[in-house]
């Protein structure tokens, strides 16, 4: 299952929102137009994965959150929230998969706004799984 499957679920669980239809606020690899208040979720190209004797360790790939809202100061303590709550979780099993590390790449940082006005928070993360 993806990184951002299962981080998204994680978020759930968490109480930072839905992914389920007809009102979802967590999305996965999409920016939706609406509605204003979302939390988005999405893999980026990380680096090689780490090889042990020929074989395959682990994976390493980069998440990225982003915190949508009108308000400011509500996108940015949503954002920081979610940081405290992942950035230095180690040795976890969600579904089928062992979490090594998830780390924060950096802190939370302001990402501008969107043509609609809202702002936008996001943070970077390394992940290092594998199936467990």
């Amino acid at each position: 299952m993806s990184v951002t499957v299962e981080l998204s679920d994680f978020l759930e669980t968490n109480g930072y929102g839905t992914n389920d239809p007809p009102t979802p606020t967590i999305f996965r690899f999409v920016t939706p137009a609406k509605p204003d208040n979302v939390i988005i979720v999405s893999e980026n190209p990380g680096p090689d994965p780490e090889w042990v004797m020929g074989g395959l360790d682990h994976e390493v790939i980069n998440v990225t959150t982003i915190v949508r809202n009108l308000s400011a100061a509500t996108a940015e303590s949503i954002a920081r929230s979610i940081w405290i709550l992942i950035r230095m979780k180690a040795d976890f099993v969600l579904d089928t998969t062992r979490y090594l590390s998830i780390m924060a790449r950096s802190s939370p940082f302001p990402a501008g706004r969107d043509e609609y006005g809202r702002f936008n928070w996001s943070c970077n993360y390394l992940v290092r799984r594998r199936e467990a």
